[in-house]
């Protein structure tokens, strides 16, 4: 992939076909939550497209002066912000602080995505995916069973993290990836088998640890 520049311009056609998508869907769907998974993979993509495009330029950064890959970061960047708007919203009830690890994830990925290491590389860009799809659900799930105030088990897809997890330790430089995976995956142990109640309890007691 990305061989020639003309390549690297047809890839950048399928994601701003897909950033389009996400406005028209949200356009149309104003209170729907965000999708983590495909704000994870965007970004990925779009970071990806940079990195590839230093290739075809005589200056490591001249590729971002590109006038259509410019546009496709500066959408990009404009989908962000919404749907970081929406998950911090107290409308959607999804997560009560900035501090929240998926906010913080995607709010310091977004600033750093020149330098995300192995781009092109769809095993991490999945696990990644995988890691916020899941966060996401939970939040989802502790915020409707607490409207219906229902006393029901919020994850329990033991396989779906066991296949996650498996695929992490097959990463060859896992120890790199870990610092921003730790905070999704601490989550989400944390809320496996529990109520929201008990995992409001135990995210209360795990903060009165960081902070002592």
């Amino acid at each position: 992939m990305y061989e020639t520049k003309s390549s690297l311009y047809e890839q950048m056609d399928i994601t701003q076909k897909r950033i389009n998508g996400v406005f028209e869907y949200i356009n149309s769907n104003p209170d729907s939550d965000p999708n983590a998974y495909e704000m994870n993979d965007l970004m990925f993509s779009v970071a990806e497209i940079g990195n590839k495009g230093r290739n075809f330029e005589s200056e490591p950064y001249a590729f971002l002066k590109d006038e259509k890959y410019s546009k496709l970061r500066n959408d990009f960047y404009a989908m962000m912000k919404y749907r970081l708007e929406q998950l911090s919203s107290p409308e959607t009830g999804l997560i009560n602080s900035k501090n929240d690890p998926l906010y913080k994830y995607f709010d310091e990925a977004t600033t750093r995505m020149s330098t995300l290491n192995s781009l092109g590389n769809k095993q991490v860009s999945d696990i990644f995916s995988k890691a916020c799809g899941i966060d996401l659900y939970i939040k989802q799930r502790v915020r409707d069973l607490q409207k219906g105030e229902k006393d029901e088990v919020i994850y329990d897809n033991k396989q779906e993290l066991i296949s996650l997890l498996d695929s992490i330790d097959n990463l060859e430089d896992k120890s790199y990836y870990m610092k921003d995976l730790k905070p999704l995956l601490d989550e989400i142990h944390l809320a496996i088998g529990k109520t929201p109640k008990e995992f409001n309890i135990a995210k209360k007691q795990e903060q009165e640890k960081s902070i002592s």
